[in-house]
């Protein structure tokens, strides 16, 4: 996991850009991603791996990388059409970018029903998202400590990363890694602004 990666819909899918007309700067966040990939899949192609790079991320940034004709031969896919597709079952490496965040007017009421817990109780601003410092474990078993968004409801925040997680595994099990004999592998990279409650 690439953890504080510029990865909200407002930074990788922000209003109109499937539309836009040219290239974006390529210090913007999507032409950051674009390189990413670029790099990526031709690594791929040099050990004779063509397609075996997939990217699941916004529409809006799908379409922009389609309207300008940039990384052909990457499948791609995007956050709310996931569910019983197959189409990135072949790739070896598979980049996340992104999560999907549910309304805040909706997320606000969804305690309510979850967690009996009661909105009205709330302090004034509860709705807010707020940044705070986390700590990750790492692979080799140290620690780093990250700033996160998160709810300024502890009763909220736990709807929220059920929802933020459940998301992120239904993109991964896209690649169908359960499925996979030894001898291939799946890769994930997830580029993110929220650390999960589980580990992938």
């Amino acid at each position: 996991m690439v953890h504080g990666a510029p990865t909200r819909m407002g930074e990788l899918a922000p209003k109109g850009i499937a539309a836009h007309p040219k290239r974006l700067p390529s210090d913007h966040p999507i032409e950051r991603l674009h390189a990413l990939l670029w790099m990526l899949d031709k690594h791929a192609r040099r050990y004779k791996r063509p397609g075996s790079v997939g990217l699941i991320t916004y529409k809006a940034t799908c379409e922009y990388f389609k309207k300008h004709g940039l990384l052909p031969g990457v499948p791609m896919m995007h956050f709310g059409a996931l569910r019983g597709m197959n189409s990135l079952q072949d790739v070896s490496i598979l980049v996340v970018a992104g999560r999907i965040w549910p309304n805040s007017r909706e997320l606000d009421r969804m305690p309510e029903g979850f967690l009996a817990f009661d909105p009205a109780g709330r302090e004034a601003g509860h709705s807010a998202l707020e940044s705070h410092l986390r700590g990750v474990r790492m692979r080799g078993g140290g620690c780093e400590v990250v700033a996160q968004t998160e709810h300024a409801s502890e009763h909220a925040d736990v709807v929220l990363s059920s929802m933020v997680d459940a998301e992120l595994a239904q993109a991964i099990g896209r690649a169908r890694a359960l499925r996979r004999a030894k001898d291939n592998p799946l890769h994930v990279l997830v580029l993110a602004d929220r650390v999960g409650r589980r580990d992938f």
